[in-house]
């Protein structure tokens, strides 16, 4: 007999192939019986077919019924919280949009009656400024103390900023400056400039070549006298023009 597996020769009365352990197709009513009378054992290296593991079991009938009935009581107890919640929401509307209407026992408890309303006083117009009395800027002394000098009657140099002194602007802190008459050539209508002396410069005639000069606002006292109050520290009442009287 060849195996059809293994085409391995082995005798037909062999239930299973020697060598692969293929088993015999041939029926059992036509395979040769041994001489021993004992049906044919498979070889002694003869390992059954083991089925396919990893496979899940094939889920019977039962557990398809069960798993429905969960579903439907989940999705069952998932609508009726839905239609509960909705039917709520109604019902806190419509108690919102009743107004409740007090019944009054007209029978029982006599009416009283209504109390009329208070009439509004009228609010007092204002009053109109005095004229003729007091100045309230100068309380009428007719003077108002300068807030300028601070009542010192001076006040620091903005020019020299408390220093006395200014750098020259015309000379731009050089000493020099360039001779207008020949615009710096040195020459004049041919001949040598009288102005630049034929330099085409010339020391600055503002600060003198010493790059700066005595403040001309405060002439070098770092301050000077307040213009507001001219040094008197006090200056005549604007609002009442000195009167002392509300005008």
């Amino acid at each position: 007999m060849k195996c059809s597996k293994c085409e391995n020769e082995y005798d037909d009365s062999f239930a299973f192939c020697s060598q692969c352990g293929e088993r015999n197709p041939m029926p059992d009513q036509q395979r040769t019986t041994p001489t021993n009378g004992q049906p044919p054992s498979p070889p002694l290296n003869y390992q059954p077919p083991i089925p396919p593991q990893g496979l899940p079991p094939k889920p019977s009938n039962n557990s398809k019924k069960i798993f429905l009935i969960v579903v439907g009581i989940i999705v069952g107890l998932i609508v009726l919280g839905a239609i509960i919640s909705a039917v709520s929401s109604d019902k806190e509307t419509t108690v919102q949009k009743t107004v409740p209407v007090e019944e009054t026992n007209t029978a029982t408890e006599p009416q009283t009656p209504a109390t009329p309303a208070p009439t509004p006083t009228p609010a007092p117009s204002p009053t109109p400024a005095v004229t003729g009395g007091t100045c309230w800027s100068c309380n009428g002394s007719g003077e108002v103390a300068c807030d300028t000098c601070h009542q010192t009657g001076v006040v620091a140099c903005d020019t020299c900023r408390g220093t006395g002194i200014v750098a020259c602007d015309t000379c731009k802190g050089t000493g020099i400056v360039t001779c207008d008459t020949c615009n710096g050539t040195g020459t004049y209508d041919g001949e040598t400039c009288v102005m630049c002396d034929g330099a085409g410069k010339y020391t600055c005639p503002i600060c003198d070549g010493k790059l700066k000069y005595t403040c001309p606002i405060c002439d070098g006292n770092l301050k000077y006298t307040c213009p507001i109050c001219d040094g008197k520290l006090k200056y005549t009442c604007p609002i009442c023009n000195g009167t002392g009287v509300a005008q």
